[in-house]
Parts: C-alpha cells; sequence; structure tokens
C-alpha cells in the first residue's frame, strides 16, 4: 500500500502537462477570438454612427433651407465626401421630383468597411415653413 502512495506524490507526468497546455491554449485561443469579434463590431458600429450623423446633419442643414430653393442648392443626384468614413460619400435623391410639397428627399451614406461596401438611407419630407 505505500508504493502506491508514494508513486501519485511524485508530482504530474508530462502527459497531464500537455493535456493541461492544450486545454488552456484552445480556452486562450477563444478568447483572443471573441476580442477580435468585438473589437470589429465596435469598429463597424462607430461607422454606422458616423454615417447616421452625417445624413442627420445633412437634412437639418437642408431644413434651413426655403423649399423652393432646396432643389437649386442640393440638386438631385448630388454626392458630397464625408470625410471621417473610408471612401464615404453622401447622395441626396428627389424620388417623386422636385415639385412635391412636402418635398420627399433620401440622403443615401455609402463607405467602405474591409474592403465591403456599406451604406446607410434615411427619407424625411421637407415642407414649407
Amino acid at each position: 500500500m505505500r508504493r502506491w502512495v508514494k508513486r501519485f506524490e511524485r508530482g504530474a507526468s508530462m502527459v497531464e502537462v500537455a493535456v493541461a497546455l492544450g486545454i488552456t491554449l484552445i480556452a486562450l485561443t477563444g478568447a483572443a477570438q471573441l476580442l477580435s469579434f468585438g473589437f470589429r463590431s465596435a469598429s463597424s458600429s462607430a461607422y454606422m454612427t458616423i454615417a447616421v450623423n452625417a445624413a442627420r446633419a445633412k437634412i437639418e442643414e437642408m431644413k434651413g433651407v426655403e423649399l423652393s430653393r432646396v432643389p437649386i442648392e442640393y440638386p438631385d443626384e448630388s454626392t458630397y465626401a464625408v470625410g471621417d468614413l473610408p471612401n464615404g460619400t453622401l447622395r441626396i435623391e428627389y424620388p417623386e421630383g422636385t415639385a412635391a410639397d412636402p418635398l420627399p428627399v433620401l440622403i443615401t451614406v455609402e463607405w467602405t468597411e474591409r474592403g465591403v461596401g456599406r451604406s446607410v438611407r434615411l427619407a424625411t419630407m421637407l415642407g414649407a415653413r
């Protein structure tokens, strides 16, 4: 009985150490992938917020102009650069023409994120004051 107890008191075998290291490595790899995914999601969310804010700012800018002058100052299909987005552009469209009151306006913000094209569209109606 004494020999059996001493055998297990010597410490961990190489196989036990290898198994423990393997399990630890698998856990660390999973954690690293979760962190990477989290950072990518945060970056994508930041770009989406910038795009929506750029579209809202353009709508607010257009609201400050008299309705009859909106299509003149912001022609259909006019495009503006959005500097905070990679390859970011903002496009204004009037889907039902420019004679309506209220005037339907469609703002599209497009950008490239990790080689993939992304976009946000906001629609509003501008009316005479």
